[in-house]
C-alpha cells in the first residue's frame, strides 16, 4: 500500500497524526493571536563538507504593536553524504512581557538532516534536540537559571520549483515551500505539557541568485501554555532573508 510506504519512510508522520487526534478529542480553551517575524540567515561555506551558519531574528505581536522575542543562533554543519548532514550549535533568545524583557534562554542544540530528491519536488527532514536553560530577568539583570528541559523537534519540508526566470539568470527561480514541524518537551520537569507546539509553514521562496534568497512565509502555530487544557493559536507572517557565501570563491557576487 502506498500509505504504508510513506509512513515507513517518514515515521514521524504517525506521531503527527496521534498528537493531533489526541488534542482534538480534548475540551480546550484556545487563545488566538498574530505575530510578525523578520529573520536573516547567513551560511559560510568553508569546504565541500563543512559550513558555518547563523541567524538573527526579531519578532513582534499583534500587528507590530508590541515586542515579543529576539533570537540569535550560530552553529556548524558537516555533510557526511550528499543527502545526510549533521550539525550543532548554540541559540540565545529573549522574551518580552508587558514590562519589558522578562526571560532569556541559552539553548545548545544538535541536529541531523536528510534530503530526498523526487521528480517534481525536494523533501527534507530535520531531527533536532535542544537543551533549554531559562534565566529570569529581574530589574534588568539576568539571574541564575531556574528551569531546564529538553525539547525534541522534527520538521518535514517540501520545496516545489514553480518558475525559472531566464537563461541569463539560471540560478533565479520561484519555489513553493510547504512544511510541518512538531516540538516535544522532555525531561524530569515535564509532566503534563509533553506537547509543546506544532508549526505549519507555507509560502513562496524567491532565489534571486546562488547566494541570495527571499522567502515570505505564513505559519500557523498551535502551542501549549502553562495552563492545563489552554492552548495558543498564532498566525505568523515571516520574512526570511537567506545569504550563502562561499569563502573559497572570492569572485562570488549577489
Amino acid at each position: 500500500m502506498r500509505i504504508k510506504y510513506y509512513i515507513a519512510r517518514f515515521p514521524a508522520v504517525c506521531l503527527f497524526i496521534g498528537l493531533v487526534g489526541n488534542l482534538t478529542a480534548q475540551e480546550k480553551t484556545i487563545i488566538h493571536e498574530n505575530q510578525q517575524w523578520l529573520q536573516y540567515y547567513l551560511q559560510l561555506r568553508l569546504s565541500e563538507k563543512w559550513n558555518v551558519q547563523g541567524d538573527a531574528g526579531y519578532r513582534w505581536k499583534e500587528s507590530f504593536s508590541a515586542r515579543n522575542q529576539y533570537v540569535l543562533r550560530v552553529g556548524g554543519t558537516y555533510r557526511a553524504t550528499p543527502a545526510l548532514q549533521v550539525g550543532g550549535g548554540m541559540a540565545y533568545s529573549g522574551s518580552y512581557g508587558d514590562e519589558g524583557l522578562e526571560e532569556v534562554e541559552f539553548r545548545p542544540f544538535q541536529d541531523i538532516s536528510l534530503k530526498s530528491d523526487f521528480r517534481y519536488f525536494d523533501l527534507s527532514q530535520r531531527f533536532r534536540m535542544e537543551e533549554r536553560f531559562y534565566n529570569p530577568v529581574v530589574d534588568g539583570r539576568i539571574s541564575s537559571p531556574n528551569d531546564f528541559n529538553l525539547r525534541l523537534r522534527y520538521a518535514l519540508t517540501a520545496n516545489i520549483p514553480l518558475l525559472h526566470f531566464s537563461e541569463k539568470r539560471p540560478a533565479a527561480q520561484l519555489s513553493l515551500q510547504l512544511g510541518d514541524e512538531i516540538f516535544i518537551n522532555a525531561g524530569k520537569a515535564i509532566v503534563t505539557d509533553v506537547f509543546d507546539k506544532n508549526r505549519i509553514v507555507l509560502g513562496p521562496s524567491l532565489q534571486w541568485s546562488k547566494s541570495l534568497t527571499f522567502a515570505f512565509t505564513w505559519s500557523n502555530q498551535f502551542a501549549s501554555t502553562a495552563i492545563p487544557d489552554t492552548y495558543r493559536n498564532t498566525q505568523v507572517f515571516w520574512l526570511q532573508i537567506k545569504q550563502q557565501i562561499d569563502l573559497g570563491n572570492k569572485k562570488q557576487a549577489l
